[in-house]
């Protein structure tokens, strides 16, 4: 009957340290899976951004296209590293994308107010200032999207 208990009590001791080592493999596997450099995608998106701003034709829709599509990649790169941040560093991720919004959005406004003022004394908004206030916020994006990249293959 002792031998039997032993036997028990040493085989659920073996399957719960196999268990944990199981777990620990799968949280190893999401590492690797999740890690992605975004560094060709980015350098491809900030070129393609200037080549059709360079052609003249459609900027204002250009610059909307490509601040929402860096906007977009951000996200991506926060999404991946919160995946692979400890729990205990998760809220400083998410102040970080707070402060990064936050600062994107501060930015745009800036540039915005100046096409207000320019409407209030012509009543019209001026493209170009729309254009700014969207390439700017672009800016800010692509800024902290080559840090998040960098930290995600650090």
């Amino acid at each position: 009957m002792k031998n039997t208990l032993l036997i028990a009590l040493g085989l659920i001791l073996f399957i719960a340290c196999n268990q944990a080592v199981t777990e620990e493999n799968v949280v190893e596997e999401k590492k690797v899976a999740v890690i992605q450099d975004y560094t060709t995608n980015l350098e491809t998106l900030k070129a393609d951004y200037q080549r059709k701003l360079d052609t003249g034709v459609g900027m204002l829709g250009t610059s909307i296209e490509y601040s929402a599509a860096i906007d977009s990649m951000v996200i991506l790169l926060y999404t991946d590293l919160s995946q692979i941040t400890p729990k205990n560093e998760a809220s400083d991720l998410a102040k970080d994308q707070k402060r990064w919004f936050t600062a994107r959005e501060n930015a745009f406004q800036e540039e915005w107010k100046k096409g207000k003022a320019i409407e209030e004394e012509t009543g019209i908004f001026p493209q170009l200032e729309e254009m700014v206030a969207y390439g700017v916020a672009f800016d800010v994006s692509y800024k902290k999207a080559i840090e998040l990249n960098e930290k995600l293959n650090n």
